[in-house]
């Protein structure tokens, strides 16, 4: 198959992301000092444009292709590596540990499992710095959760933040948004109804949860990025919103 345009309800279109394929999507905010970035995501069969239902799966780690990249980087094609590219967004590193997981968990949802809870992490092109997302509790783990059965609210959003010294600096500070309640939730809020108004309105009010601080990426980042390594779904792209604020 390939990437399709799909007719979700009569309010909302999705793009739909052919399995393991990468969405490159460039954006222009010259100068920011303070970027703020919201999608709203879901999932589907592999065969079926409009089926959470049954997607639980493993995946063992032989390449980093076997890794979720949820993001921004370079506007190249690349799935990010430790040599050839950057990176700053959800992902399910470090290397080497068996595999990722999309696991069935209570109030039909997918939670997505990979070692010691890892979701975030930072790449500058030769050094990785990566961090176990702490919920806003301090002690908790947080994970991205989809989806698994047709209900309400069937996309999820999620939403984070970089900030960095000057316009001319590539020292970058990146923060996570977080549900309030319960506080493992990195899905801000579901919705059946999703536009780019429902993410600018969060993204102007929603604290934001500290991840990585100044940590030196090399390049800024000037593409959003998006990639699901697994085999039996498909990554559901509904809107998106790239805001500078300073």
């Amino acid at each position: 198959m390939a990437n399709v345009i799909a007719q979700i309800t009569a309010q909302d279109k999705a793009l739909i992301l052919d399995t393991r394929t990468a969405l490159v999507v460039p954006f222009d905010a010259p100068n920011w000092i303070d970027l703020r970035i919201g999608f709203y995501l879901s999932l589907t069969k592999k065969n079926n444009d409009n089926d959470p239902t049954g997607l639980a799966e493993d995946v063992t780690y032989v390449s980093r292709a076997d890794r979720v990249w949820i993001g921004m980087k370079d506007a190249g094609a690349d799935v990010p590596t430790l040599s050839t590219t950057n990176f700053a967004g959800f992902t399910c590193v470090p290397d080497g540990t068996p595999k990722v997981s999309l696991a069935t968990s209570t109030g039909n949802r997918y939670k997505l499992l990979s070692n010691a809870n890892k979701v975030w992490s930072v790449i500058n092109g030769s050094v990785e710095s990566q961090n176990a997302i702490l919920a806003s509790d301090g002690s908790t783990p947080a994970f991205m959760f989809f989806r698994s059965a047709v209900v309400t609210g069937y996309a999820s959003m999620f939403l984070f933040r970089v900030t960095r010294p000057d316009p001319d600096n590539t020292i970058l500070s990146t923060f996570i948004g977080v549900s309030s309640s319960p506080f493992e939730e990195l899905d801000i809020q579901w919705s059946d109804t999703p536009s780019i108004a429902e993410i600018r309105a969060k993204l102007r009010t929603l604290p934001f949860m500290r991840s990585v601080a100044g940590f030196d990426i090399g390049f800024v980042p000037n593409a959003l990025y998006f990639y699901w390594p697994f085999f039996n779904s498909r990554l559901r792209l509904h809107c998106y919103v790239v805001e500078k604020f300073a």
